[in-house]
């Protein structure tokens, strides 16, 4: 018996996710609310944030943006209350990684004469402007380059309903099934055949790049339908 369907669960540690589950696990749409006060509400998939999501934390910082395997991942932003800043960009293994920052004005501040900064050490002085020549190509080179450094790592992650549509999901399983004999997996051999019937023809170096980049380093490891369509 597994917890599937709407639900409220209160943990044991004090969490709790008020949601959608499914085999006992959080899947779906569905709200966690720690025990420290942080507040999650967005996507899961088998227990784990993936998707899109907000955290609020209860500090006040807030981050909106993408997750994969419960760590922030791809685009988001992230508003750090006590600096009163934002910033949006790509992000890797839940750290910032490319992007920009801003100031956020605060109509509530205090309109009174500035003081100089570093006079109290809790002032923060302002970004200073960019003298770049061209600082937002710049960016957009960067940031490329991190989604195309990262893109291997997510797609290990990113449920398959999320990659494909369901006729691509179809179209796929044909395809496997056509070479598995009624199995649950194939080899690289069938492999390449499967490939080769959706009109794809990797060489054996390409293959060994493929399975590497999906965690798949042993030869005579099964391949399964999941691992096939990461692929």
């Amino acid at each position: 018996d597994k917890k599937h369907g709407r639900g409220t669960f209160f943990f044991k540690n004090s969490d709790r996710y008020d949601g959608y589950w499914v085999n006992g696990m959080p899947q779906g749409e569905g709200r966690m609310i720690y025990s420290n006060g942080n507040i999650y509400e967005g996507q899961w998939h088998e227990g784990k944030r993936n998707g899109y999501g907000v955290l609020t934390k209860r500090s006040g910082d807030h981050f909106e943006g993408h997750w994969v395997n419960d760590m922030r991942e791809g685009q988001g932003s992230f508003f750090y209350s006590d600096k009163n800043k934002l910033f949006v960009g790509e992000w890797v293994d839940d750290q910032p990684k490319t992007g920009v920052y801003t100031e956020v004005e605060d109509e509530e501040a205090d309109k009174g004469p500035k003081r100089p900064y570093f006079q109290d050490p809790y002032v923060l002085p302002p970004i200073p402007e960019l003298k770049l020549a061209d600082p937002t190509l710049l960016l957009e080179k960067a940031m490329e380059r991190t989604k195309r450094v990262r893109s291997h790592f997510r797609v290990q992650y990113i449920p398959l309903e999320e990659m494909f549509t369901s006729q691509e999901l179809m179209d796929l399983r044909t395809a496997f099934d056509a070479v598995s004999m009624g199995q649950d997996f194939v080899d690289r051999q069938a492999l390449q055949v499967s490939f080769s019937n959706l009109g794809i023809f990797p060489s054996e170096e390409m293959l060994d790049e493929l399975l590497s980049s999906i965690g798949r380093l042993q030869e005579d490891e099964p391949i399964t339908f999941e691992v096939f369509a990461r692929c």
